[in-house]
């Protein structure tokens, strides 16, 4: 994560919290802050993207 001027930002928080989802920003320099979703996100690009033919 960047730690840009979005995530951080009043309109992302109450968009955040109006859908339940918690958010978590960890010290700058932490290698452990980004590794759950780092990870997630790995698997759905492996699982959904490298597996299928799209049209473009």
């Amino acid at each position: 994560m960047d730690r840009g001027s979005e995530y951080p930002s009043r309109k992302f928080r109450c968009a955040c919290r109006k859908l339940g989802v918690f958010q978590s920003m960890g010290r700058v320099g932490s290698c452990f802050t980004n590794a759950v979703s780092e990870a997630f996100n790995n698997v759905l690009k492996v699982e959904y993207i490298h597996r299928r033919a799209f049209a473009t």
